[in-house]
């Protein structure tokens, strides 16, 4: 089994993330995730399928976070469902959703 490689897109939010003390600051984390372009290859060890059920698959966890890549197949998950509507307790969910045009099967 292979170990994944955070991808280098990524490096600069988790280098704040991992330096918080304290919650974070929210413009600040706003002007992190839109300076942020993550592709499909940037996350390809981590884009991967469960037959039956959604996956979560996890690509860095901190003290104050987990970033995670949530992969379904068509009709497994209506877009209102819990998994979907997640908010963190210290700050409001800053979400990027980005639908790739390639699932498995």
């Amino acid at each position: 089994m292979s170990i994944a490689v955070i991808p280098p897109a990524l490096s600069k939010l988790f280098e704040y993330l991992d330096g918080c003390q304290e919650p974070v600051d929210l413009a600040r984390l706003e002007a992190l995730l839109k300076s942020i372009h993550v592709t499909r290859k940037d996350l390809a060890d981590y884009v991967q399928f469960n037959e039956n059920t959604y996956r979560r698959n996890r690509v860095q966890l901190g003290q104050w976070y987990e970033c995670l890549v949530l992969c379904w197949k068509p009709g497994m998950m209506p877009l209102g469902s819990p998994v979907i509507r997640m908010a963190t307790r210290s700050a409001r969910a800053a979400v990027s959703a980005a639908r790739f045009g390639n699932t498995p099967g």
